[in-house]
């Protein structure tokens, strides 16, 4: 029961049209969006951008959950699986990405003829893509590992048909025919739920194909998705949604808390640290004791720095001055004690009777 809007002006507009009222609207940032799909899991909204950028939405927060850089071109469309868990995305630069987002990471990338105009994604896990005037649906897109072969990803191709006119015979009936093939174009798909059943919009009308193996054999009627229902179970069924319809602010990307116990804050807080703790730790073990060397970034110390293993002529000449110095020192601390260099001094019988000089 909550409407969700995007339009030229740049805004994401949340109305619950059970009871007519406004809930919330943020501002993307990122201009004009033609494209928004949303989760079926955790009724987050995606809303695709003409930079390239998909940008996650919950009428709880009033900036976006996560940004993905995804396309290098304008984002043509988007499709969430039924399971809340791939996200396949289609841009004007040609390709096709599907996103794991667990970890908001590419899982697969697959190059097209030309851009796509429009994706979804069935029950099953079957993709289908509208490329010009042709459908294309894929198998085990989702699933896909680097090891397997892509001749094997195609499942079906369906090319869209003008209904026949009433045209004659001849050069100008074939011209004509083939100019109205060249006119059509497909803008939009959309599996039927529960069904094998493949919608196309296009230029010319509506059209739908059978893809076998779509739809989803066994649904839980307890979802509120059981096909067979008559009116009095789909109005009942309407009014237990009512009764049970949760506050548009509970949704997150997270959405497992829903039916569970509230915890306490002060124990929720004290669980949050803990996990920071643990995260911080491996940057805290890094830490070294930084040792200060004040001037070390000063000109004249860059300049001895660099001067120090050069070896010149004023340096040999400082070096034989230095070394002068050094054994002028060391002979007048000799004399001092009293032993002149390069004699022994001599020991007699009165030796011992002299005053030594201290």
């Amino acid at each position: 029961f909550l409407l969700t809007t995007i339009g030229h002006s740049g805004w994401i507009k949340w109305h619950d049209v059970s009871i007519g009222e406004y809930v919330a609207g943020y501002a993307t940032g990122f201009g004009p969006s033609r494209v928004l799909r949303h989760n079926p899991v955790n009724a987050v909204s995606h809303v695709g951008h003409s930079n390239g950028v998909v940008t996650l939405w919950s009428p709880s927060a009033g900036k976006a959950l996560v940004s993905m850089f995804c396309h290098r071109a304008p984002v043509t469309d988007l499709a969430v699986d039924r399971a809340g868990t791939y996200m396949v995305t289609t841009g004007q630069d040609g390709f096709m990405k599907v996103w794991d987002l667990r970890t908001y990471a590419a899982v697969n990338t697959f190059q097209l003829d030309q851009p796509a105009s429009c994706v979804d994604i069935s029950d099953r896990g079957l993709v289908a893509v509208g490329v010009g005037r042709r459908v294309q649906v894929l198998q085990h897109a989702l699933t896909l590992t680097p090891s397997d072969s892509n001749s094997s990803l195609t499942y079906l191709t369906h090319a869209i048909r003008t209904p026949n006119p009433n045209l004659s015979s001849g050069a100008g009936a074939i011209a004509a025919r083939n100019a109205l093939l060249s006119n059509v174009s497909v803008s939009s798909v959309k599996f039927c739920p529960f069904e094998d059943i493949l919608c196309v919009g296009h230029s010319h009308g509506l059209s739908s194909i059978i893809v076998p193996g779509a739809g989803e054999p066994n649904y839980d009627s307890f979802e509120g998705g059981d096909p067979f229902r008559n009116n009095k179970q789909r109005r009942e069924a309407e009014v237990q949604s009512l009764l049970s319809k949760l506050s548009p602010h509970m949704i997150g990307l997270d959405a497992s808390f829903v039916g569970t116990v509230e915890k306490d804050v002060k124990m929720l807080t004290e669980e949050h640290n803990a996990i920071f703790r643990v995260a911080n730790q491996k940057e805290l073990d890094k830490q070294t004791k930084k040792s200060k060397m004040r001037g070390k970034n000063k000109i004249s110390a860059k300049l001895r720095k660099k001067q120090k293993n050069v070896i010149d002529a004023q340096m040999i000449k400082l070096k034989e001055k230095q070394t002068a110095e050094r054994e002028a020192r060391e002979l007048k601390k000799k004399q001092t004690e009293g032993i002149s260099e390069g004699t022994a001094t001599k020991k007699g019988a009165l030796q011992r009777f002299l005053t030594r000089k201290s």
